[in-house]
């Protein structure tokens, strides 16, 4: 979307995907040209999906023998719904081998690469492979190009007991950091997003702790967001609040760099690494004393 441009949408039932969208942005023709290759298995499958969501909010109200047949049923819909979805990926892989390399065509590659290094569309993986190899080096470095990459040609993944794996980190001023200078002491990295709620709800508990263990812990928050508006909100927000931990970005997306090192698939992710740089825990999610406790497990005895 853009101030000015006249967008217009048209559909003819539920199926939100396969509403046809014009306008003269050649963004949209792009989005147009893809759906259009996988219309009909796209259709059917959200067919399939819609039914699967009703049954889903009908499933809070059953229990028993009508709550069994109900799951029965949402996983026969999910059977249906799988091999289309198999067809509709593959015809979109074989369009982007001729298709232009448009902003669209690589937030796909980025999508089956993902796809791919988690398990699913196995099948296709010589086809994602060929066309990882049609990227430019001016490709390679977008924020998809990265993320393409990291899950195509990876870097290093840690785990717990392995060493610490250090990266160009920058502040808000854009001064450039590592891992390296806390050197002898505790390191939890923070993987974060300002749009992710469970990572702002652990804001407070993170700067307690930062304060409670300063003396042997550096709490290093490592955003995921963009430069412009990781700087721009987080300069405001520390503005209001003071923050106790370290605030730092690699300016890479989710999947590449320190985050797929560090097996960042979904966010808080926390990677706890010791003194002697090895890392000794690694855990995501967020839940009110979440932090502190799993803490308290390396930390308190000491």
């Amino acid at each position: 979307m853009k101030p000015g441009v006249k967008v217009t949408v048209t559909g003819e039932d539920n199926l939100l995907l396969t509403w046809r969208v014009k306008s003269r942005l050649p963004e949209q023709k792009a989005e147009n040209d893809f759906l259009a290759v996988q219309f009909p298995e796209k259709r059917e499958s959200q067919v399939y999906a819609v039914e699967e969501a009703d049954m889903l909010r009908e499933l809070r109200s059953l229990s028993g023998e009508e709550r069994r047949a109900a799951w029965r049923k949402v996983d026969s819909l999910r059977r249906l719904c799988k091999p289309l979805d198999s067809i509709a990926n593959h015809k979109v892989l074989e369009y982007m081998r001729t298709a232009p390399v448009t902003t669209k065509w690589l937030d796909e590659l980025a999508l089956h690469a993902m796809m791919l290094s988690g398990g699913y569309g196995e099948a296709d993986s010589a086809l994602v492979y060929e066309l990882y190899s049609r990227l430019t080096p001016d490709d390679l470095k977008t924020r998809q190009g990265e993320v393409i990459s990291a899950t195509l040609s990876p870097r290093k993944v840690v785990g717990v007991g392995d060493g610490l794996v250090d990266g160009d980190l920058y502040d808000t001023d854009g001064n450039v950091h590592h891992l390296s200078e806390f050197s002898g002491k505790y390191i939890l990295l923070d993987f974060w997003s300002l749009g992710c709620g469970p990572c702002m709800e652990s804001i407070p508990e993170g700067n307690e702790l930062a304060r409670e263990f300063a003396d042997r812990l550096a709490f290093v928050r490592l955003s995921v967001d963009g430069e412009k508006t990781w700087k721009k909100v987080l300069k405001k927000v520390l503005k209001e609040e003071k923050s106790d931990c370290v605030e730092w970005n690699e300016f890479k997306p989710m999947g590449a760099g320190l985050s797929a090192s560090y097996q960042a698939n979904g966010i808080p992710h926390f990677v706890l690494i010791s003194p002697e740089a090895k890392v000794i825990d690694i855990w995501t999610g967020y839940g009110k004393g979440s932090l502190r406790s799993r803490l308290l497990r390396h930390l308190g005895s000491e």
